[in-house]
């Protein structure tokens, strides 16, 4: 069984060639939404978010907007870590 992985705002952004700035926005737009770790109160996230916003640098590049990218990603009937992990 994988053990599940955590990123910071600085992996994630290394992880996918975008900027911090980039995911902060996708954030506040609700497309990304971080975890916060109430013990260190800090913001992570995980192998899931990592899929998510590969998602949506992938339909930006097709030239989707973000409303069409959130509508898209928050109607998905595939569970994509369950793909990643088969």
């Amino acid at each position: 069984m994988r053990k599940e992985k955590f990123y910071s705002i600085d992996d994630l952004a290394k992880l996918s060639g975008t900027t911090i700035r980039t995911i902060q926005y996708y954030d506040k737009i609700d497309s990304l939404v971080a975890k916060w770790d109430e013990n260190s109160n800090l913001r992570y996230y995980t192998q899931s978010d990592l899929l998510i916003l590969q998602q949506i640098l992938f339909y930006e590049k097709l030239g989707f907007s973000l409303k069409e990218i959130n509508l898209e990603i928050r109607n998905k009937e595939i569970d994509l870590v369950k793909c990643y992990r088969c």
